[in-house]
Protein backbone atom coordinates (compact mmCIF):
# COMPACT_ATOMS: atom_id res chain seq x y z
CA UNK A 1 0.00 0.00 0.00
CA UNK A 2 1.34 3.42 -1.42
CA UNK A 3 2.15 5.93 1.92
CA UNK A 4 0.26 8.97 2.43
CA UNK A 5 2.80 11.43 0.54
CA UNK A 6 2.52 9.36 -2.52
CA UNK A 7 -1.17 8.71 -2.33
CA UNK A 8 -1.61 12.30 -2.89
CA UNK A 9 1.02 12.98 -5.29
CA UNK A 10 -0.69 10.21 -7.45
CA UNK A 11 -4.14 11.39 -7.00
CA UNK A 12 -2.91 15.13 -8.01
CA UNK A 13 -1.06 13.60 -11.73
CA UNK A 14 -4.18 10.99 -12.04
CA UNK A 15 -6.36 14.09 -11.54
CA UNK A 16 -4.40 15.91 -14.01
CA UNK A 17 -4.56 12.98 -16.35
CA UNK A 18 -8.41 13.10 -16.06
CA UNK A 19 -8.67 16.64 -17.09
CA UNK A 20 -5.96 16.78 -20.23
CA UNK A 21 -7.71 13.58 -21.23
CA UNK A 22 -10.92 14.97 -21.49
CA UNK A 23 -10.23 18.64 -23.05
CA UNK A 24 -7.67 16.94 -25.28
CA UNK A 25 -9.02 13.77 -26.50
CA UNK A 26 -12.83 14.12 -25.84
CA UNK A 27 -15.43 17.01 -26.27
CA UNK A 28 -15.28 19.53 -22.71
CA UNK A 29 -18.71 19.92 -21.48
CA UNK A 30 -18.05 23.44 -20.58
CA UNK A 31 -20.66 23.48 -17.77
CA UNK A 32 -22.29 21.89 -14.73
CA UNK A 33 -23.49 18.51 -15.80
CA UNK A 34 -26.92 17.60 -13.40
CA UNK A 35 -26.17 20.29 -10.45
CA UNK A 36 -24.94 23.50 -9.23
CA UNK A 37 -20.80 23.06 -9.25
CA UNK A 38 -21.15 23.64 -5.45
CA UNK A 39 -23.15 20.49 -4.84
CA UNK A 40 -21.40 18.72 -7.41
CA UNK A 41 -17.75 19.06 -6.71
CA UNK A 42 -19.46 18.29 -2.77
CA UNK A 43 -20.67 14.79 -4.37
CA UNK A 44 -18.11 14.09 -6.03
CA UNK A 45 -15.96 14.56 -2.80
CA UNK A 46 -18.41 12.71 -0.31
CA UNK A 47 -18.05 9.62 -2.79
CA UNK A 48 -14.43 9.63 -3.14
CA UNK A 49 -14.02 9.86 0.93
CA UNK A 50 -16.56 6.88 0.89
CA UNK A 51 -15.06 4.91 -1.44
CA UNK A 52 -11.63 5.70 -0.43
CA UNK A 53 -12.52 4.12 2.85
CA UNK A 54 -14.57 1.25 1.28
CA UNK A 55 -10.82 0.33 -0.82
CA UNK A 56 -9.04 0.42 2.77
CA UNK A 57 -7.09 3.20 0.59
CA UNK A 58 -5.94 0.93 -1.73
CA UNK A 59 -5.25 3.16 -4.84
CA UNK A 60 -8.22 5.40 -3.76
CA UNK A 61 -5.72 7.34 -6.04
CA UNK A 62 -7.21 6.13 -8.98
CA UNK A 63 -10.58 7.39 -8.22
CA UNK A 64 -9.10 11.30 -8.89
CA UNK A 65 -8.84 10.17 -12.70
CA UNK A 66 -12.51 10.24 -12.93
CA UNK A 67 -13.08 13.57 -11.02
CA UNK A 68 -10.74 14.81 -13.29
CA UNK A 69 -12.48 13.85 -15.94
CA UNK A 70 -15.64 14.85 -14.85
CA UNK A 71 -14.39 18.03 -13.51
CA UNK A 72 -11.64 18.86 -16.33
CA UNK A 73 -14.23 19.66 -19.21
CA UNK A 74 -14.65 23.07 -17.19
CA UNK A 75 -11.27 23.99 -17.66
CA UNK A 76 -11.69 26.47 -20.36
CA UNK A 77 -14.46 28.44 -18.65
CA UNK A 78 -13.10 27.95 -15.00
CA UNK A 79 -9.89 27.29 -14.60
CA UNK A 80 -9.92 28.42 -10.74
CA UNK A 81 -12.47 26.30 -9.70
CA UNK A 82 -10.80 23.03 -11.81
CA UNK A 83 -7.55 23.76 -9.88
CA UNK A 84 -9.29 24.45 -6.95
CA UNK A 85 -11.25 22.07 -6.85
CA UNK A 86 -8.58 19.48 -5.91
CA UNK A 87 -8.44 20.89 -2.40
CA UNK A 88 -11.46 19.16 -1.03
CA UNK A 89 -11.04 15.82 -3.31
CA UNK A 90 -7.57 15.15 -1.80
CA UNK A 91 -8.57 15.51 1.92
CA UNK A 92 -11.41 13.22 0.69
CA UNK A 93 -8.78 10.92 -0.40
CA UNK A 94 -6.52 11.48 3.54
CA UNK A 95 -9.86 10.88 5.33
CA UNK A 96 -10.83 8.22 3.49
CA UNK A 97 -7.75 6.59 3.47
CA UNK A 98 -7.36 6.96 7.38
CA UNK A 99 -10.95 5.64 8.09
CA UNK A 100 -10.74 2.55 5.64
CA UNK A 101 -6.94 1.71 7.13
CA UNK A 102 -9.24 1.51 10.71
CA UNK A 103 -11.43 -0.89 9.25
CA UNK A 104 -9.04 -3.06 8.23
CA UNK A 105 -7.39 -3.13 11.07
CA UNK A 106 -10.84 -3.45 13.30
CA UNK A 107 -10.99 -6.63 10.94
CA UNK A 108 -8.05 -7.95 12.19
CA UNK A 109 -8.52 -7.44 15.93
CA UNK A 110 -6.20 -4.74 16.75
CA UNK A 111 -7.92 -1.54 16.51
CA UNK A 112 -11.55 -0.37 17.33
CA UNK A 113 -12.97 1.52 14.28
CA UNK A 114 -15.15 3.81 16.47
CA UNK A 115 -12.48 4.69 18.40
CA UNK A 116 -11.92 7.79 15.71
CA UNK A 117 -14.71 8.48 14.67
CA UNK A 118 -14.95 11.99 15.84
CA UNK A 119 -11.79 12.23 13.08
CA UNK A 120 -14.20 11.05 9.90
CA UNK A 121 -16.75 13.67 10.97
CA UNK A 122 -14.22 16.08 11.28
CA UNK A 123 -12.85 15.11 7.78
CA UNK A 124 -16.36 14.88 6.16
CA UNK A 125 -17.49 18.13 7.80
CA UNK A 126 -13.94 19.79 5.97
CA UNK A 127 -14.64 18.19 2.90
CA UNK A 128 -18.39 19.34 2.76
CA UNK A 129 -17.43 22.75 3.72
CA UNK A 130 -14.14 23.15 1.75
CA UNK A 131 -16.29 21.48 -1.47
CA UNK A 132 -19.09 24.65 -1.09
CA UNK A 133 -17.28 27.26 -0.37
CA UNK A 134 -15.02 26.48 -3.68
CA UNK A 135 -18.26 26.12 -5.90
CA UNK A 136 -19.63 29.29 -4.76
CA UNK A 137 -17.22 31.49 -5.30
CA UNK A 138 -15.35 29.81 -8.39
CA UNK A 139 -17.94 27.41 -9.46
CA UNK A 140 -19.36 30.51 -11.43
CA UNK A 141 -18.59 31.22 -15.48
CA UNK A 142 -15.94 34.23 -15.00
CA UNK A 143 -16.06 35.65 -18.04
CA UNK A 144 -13.59 39.01 -18.49
CA UNK A 145 -15.30 42.06 -20.05
CA UNK A 146 -13.87 42.76 -23.27
CA UNK A 147 -14.52 45.98 -24.70
CA UNK A 148 -16.58 46.20 -28.05
CA UNK A 149 -13.92 48.25 -30.15
CA UNK A 150 -10.77 45.85 -29.20
CA UNK A 151 -12.19 42.98 -31.74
Amino acid sequence: MPGRTTTLILGIVFYVLGAITVNVFLEPTGGAMFFHPAIELALIAIGIFLLSALFFGKYSFVLLLFAGAFLGGEFATKPVFVILALMPLLFAIVGGTGMGENAFLDLRGKKNFFEDKESYFAYFTIIVITAIIIGFLFGQNMELPIPGGLL
